[in-house]
Formats: C-alpha cells, sequence, structure tokens
C-alpha cells in the first residue's frame, strides 16, 4: 500500500495557489492541489482539457485555422507553375516556388537554395499558404460552416489576390450574411479576373477550377476552426 501511494504522489503535480484578493495563500504545510498528469486519467480525449462541453481549450497543438487539404494544394500548384528561380510572373512581379512572391531583391528571404528543387518548392509553398489559411479563418464568421473543399477553395483565392482584397470583398460580406456558400461562391470568384486591369485567361481558368473545388461534396468540417 505504502509503495502505491508513493508512486500516485509522483504521478501527480503540486501547484501552488497563486495570491488572490480576498483569499489567503496556504502556509508552509497546509494542503495543496494535485492534478493527474494525463487526460487518461480524467478520463478526457487526448488534446481535451476539462470544463463545460461549449468551453474552447485552445493548446498550441490544436490552435488555428487547419491545414488545406491535397486538392487545394494541387490547384495552386497547377495554376502558380513551378519556377526554381526567381522571375517575373505575369504582371511582372518577382516570384519563385509556387508562387512565393519576392519580399526582398533576389528573393534573399527564401531559406532555401536556388534552383529551388520540387520539395523545398512545396515546403515554401507550406509556409506561404499559413497566412491565407488565418486570413479566411479570421475574416468568415464561426457561425459559417465550410468542408475542407469550400475553405480549400477560398484559401486559394487569397493565396492569388491577397487578405486585404479578400477581407474586404462582396463574397466574405455575402457569407457572414448566412447566404448560400454555394451560391456566393458561384457568383462572387468569378468576378476575380483581373490583374492590371486586363482580364487574363489564366485568371479565369484559375477561378473556374476554384469554384468546382469549392463545389465538390464532403464531409470533412474545416471551418469554423477549432479556437
Amino acid at each position: 500500500m505504502a509503495l502505491a501511494l508513493s508512486t500516485a504522489r509522483q504521478a501527480s503535480v503540486s501547484l501552488q495557489l497563486p495570491v488572490l484578493r480576498g483569499v489567503e495563500r496556504p502556509t508552509q504545510g497546509s494542503a495543496q492541489m494535485t492534478l493527474p498528469t494525463s487526460n487518461a486519467a480524467l478520463k478526457l480525449p487526448s488534446g481535451l482539457c476539462p470544463g463545460h462541453a461549449d468551453f474552447k481549450c485552445c493548446l498550441p497543438a490544436a490552435c488555428g485555422p487547419p491545414p488545406v487539404n491535397g486538392a487545394t494544394v494541387n490547384l495552386i500548384k497547377e495554376f502558380e507553375g513551378f519556377v526554381p528561380t526567381p522571375e517575373p510572373d505575369p504582371i511582372g512581379l518577382p516570384t519563385v516556388g509556387y508562387g512565393h512572391l519576392c519580399q526582398t531583391e533576389g528573393c534573399a528571404e527564401v531559406p532555401y537554395p536556388f534552383p529551388l528543387t520540387l520539395e523545398t518548392a512545396s515546403e515554401l509553398l507550406n509556409a506561404d499558404l499559413v497566412t491565407y489559411m488565418m486570413c479566411i479563418a479570421r475574416d468568415i464568421v464561426d457561425t459559417v460552416q465550410l468542408n475542407d473543399n469550400q475553405y480549400g477553395a477560398l484559401v486559394s483565392w487569397a493565396f492569388n489576390v491577397g487578405c486585404t482584397n479578400t477581407g474586404g470583398s462582396t463574397l466574405i460580406r455575402r457569407l457572414n450574411a448566412g447566404e448560400d456558400p454555394n451560391l456566393v461562391a458561384a457568383e462572387e470568384l468569378p468576378k476575380w479576373r483581373l490583374a492590371g486591369g486586363v482580364i487574363l485567361p489564366g485568371l479565369v481558368r484559375r477561378r473556374a477550377a476554384e469554384v468546382a473545388l469549392f463545389q465538390t461534396p464532403s464531409f470533412v468540417v474545416a471551418h469554423p476552426p477549432p479556437c
């Protein structure tokens, strides 16, 4: 019995209670709070913490928008094309990899040597996409539920036109107003076909591909994000 109690004490964590207004701090020798060191002891699923059913517990591993699915990545790669060394895009902006817009002369911020390989270009794209996943998740209210294809199509759109443009768009406003997502995407995405004031056939095709992806059924919920 003594051995069992000793083991149980080692598997717990003693927490010193903070000083609270109107509450005395426990003195030495007084009782201390102990918590189990695992969710298993609390009978909780991995990654969750105790609280009411509607309580959002934002642990670092669970926070933030989900990554886009493979169909989204493939769509972006198809329309951006692979560029191993920095060169101007169709409207003259220096890009490299799969649509990475250079932020410094010669794309010096890219942490990979040129020419990029398919692997390093994919890693660069995955890093770049985080910004656009975050702005789509931020700008669309949590009452709007999107599956992974709908979410991915919007991330592709944001990657192409920028978060400032998507955030102030009629498309986002209509989604947030509760309109049918498939109808909104079909009516609004094709409008984003201009670059430098000129209709680009590549943008027309890309918007059509994004609408098709958006309207592809899926049971995987991607928005709202977990926290």
